[in-house]
C-alpha cells in the first residue's frame, strides 16, 4: 500500500516550472493554465495553485500522490489516513463543506468531485472561488484526471510517471489472470451499505475492479453504476465472494470474523454461499471505491482474494 506513497515522496517538493503564459486573442487575457472539468466549467489559471483545498476524500489523495501535500491548506473532515493530512484545516465534509472554512484559507484551487450539490457549487462559484469539478467513474477516468490535475498544479511529468507505473502494476496482475476459464472466476457482491442494500453496478470503478481481478460482479447486469439491491435478488444470484465496503475514516472497523459471525446468524444472509463457505472479506473503501491511485493495492488485494493459489505472498 506504501508503494505509491513512496513514489510521491521520492518525487519531492512541489516545485512548479516556469512556463509562458497563453494569450487569449478574443479578451487579450493571459494565463497559464486553461482545462476544463467535468461539468463543462473552464479554469483559467494565471499561476500554478499554492492554496488548494479539496472537498472528497479521492482529490486530497490525489493531491499526496503528486508530491504536493505542502500545497493542501483544506481538506475534507474525513479521510483514511488521518495522519498525512496532520496539521491541515478541515473544511466539512463532501455532502456539507463549510464555504466560511474553505472562504477563511483563501485557497487558489477548490478541487470538488461530480455529486457535489449543485447549490454549494453554485454558491462557490458566487463568491468567485476557483472551482474544479473531477468525475472519476473508470480507470481510464481516473488516468486522465491524474493528467488533467498534474497540468493544474505544473507536475505533468509526475503525473505521467504515476500513471505509467500504475498500468504497468495493473497489467502485471491482469497478465496473471489473462488465462483463467470463465469458470474459475467467482461470483462476487460488493456490499456497500448494508440497510439498505446499495452496490455498485455495471461502469462503476468497483464492478471495473471485479473484474480486472478476475471476479464477475454479480450485478453487472443491473441499471446504473450506484444501485439499490434487494436481499431476495442476492439469494438467487448467491455470490461466492462478498466484499463488504470499510470507511476507514469512520472510526472503528469490524473485522471479517465479526461480520461473518453477524451475517451466519441471520437467517436469510446466511443461505448464501459466500457466508456459508466464509469468503466474506472487509475491504476498504480507500481502496475499492474511491478513484486514486491506491487503486492498484485495491486491486492487487481482490486479485489475491479471489484467486490465492496465482498470488502467494
Amino acid at each position: 500500500m506504501l508503494g505509491l506513497l513512496v513514489l510521491a515522496i521520492a518525487l519531492g517538493g512541489c516545485s512548479c516550472r516556469t512556463e509562458a503564459p497563453r494569450t487569449n486573442a478574443r479578451d487579450n487575457e493571459r494565463w497559464l493554465v486553461e482545462e476544463t472539468d467535468a461539468l463543462g466549467g473552464t479554469l483559467r489559471l494565471k499561476a500554478y495553485p499554492r492554496r488548494i483545498v479539496t472537498t472528497a476524500p479521492s482529490n486530497t489523495d490525489l493531491i499526496l500522490q503528486l508530491g504536493c501535500r505542502d500545497r493542501l491548506v483544506g481538506v475534507s473532515n474525513y479521510y483514511g489516513y488521518p495522519e498525512l493530512v496532520e496539521g491541515i484545516a478541515r473544511a466539512g465534509t463532501f455532502d456539507q463543506p463549510s464555504l466560511e472554512t474553505i472562504l477563511a484559507l483563501k485557497p487558489d484551487l477548490v478541487l470538488v468531485a461530480r455529486g457535489i450539490r449543485m447549490e454549494i457549487l453554485e454558491r462557490m462559484r458566487g463568491f468567485e472561488l476557483p472551482v474544479f469539478c473531477l468525475d472519476t467513474v473508470s480507470m481510464e477516468d481516473l488516468y486522465r484526471d491524474l493528467a488533467t490535475v498534474g497540468r493544474l498544479l505544473g507536475v505533468e511529468d509526475r503525473a505521467t510517471t504515476l500513471v505509467e507505473r500504475m498500468r504497468g502494476e495493473i497489467g502485471a496482475i491482469t497478465e496473471t489472470l489473462a488465462d483463467l476459464d470463465e469458470r474459475a472466476r467467482p461470483r462476487v457482491f460488493w456490499l456497500a451499505q448494508e440497510e439498505p442494500i446499495k452496490t455498485a453496478g455495471p461502469g462503476n470503478l468497483v464492478d471495473t475492479m471485479i473484474t480486472l481481478a478476475g471476479g464477475r460482479n454479480i450485478a453487472a447486469d443491473a441499471r446504473g453504476d450506484w444501485i439499490d439491491y434487494s436481499l431476495e435478488t442476492l439469494l438467487v444470484k448467491d455470490p461466492e465472494v462478498i466484499l463488504v465496503c470499510a470507511d476507514m475514516g469512520s472510526g472503528r472497523v469490524p473485522n471479517d470474523e465479526e461480520v461473518l459471525h453477524r451475517l451466519r446468524a441471520d437467517p436469510t444472509w446466511s443461505q448464501i454461499a459466500a457466508v456459508s463457505t466464509g469468503r466474506v472479506h472487509v475491504v476498504p473503501t480507500d481502496l475499492i471505491g474511491q478513484p486514486t491511485p491506491r487503486v492498484v493495492d485495491g486491486l492487487r488485494l481482490l486479485a489475491r482474494l479471489f484467486h490465492p493459489e496465482l498470488f502467494i505472498e
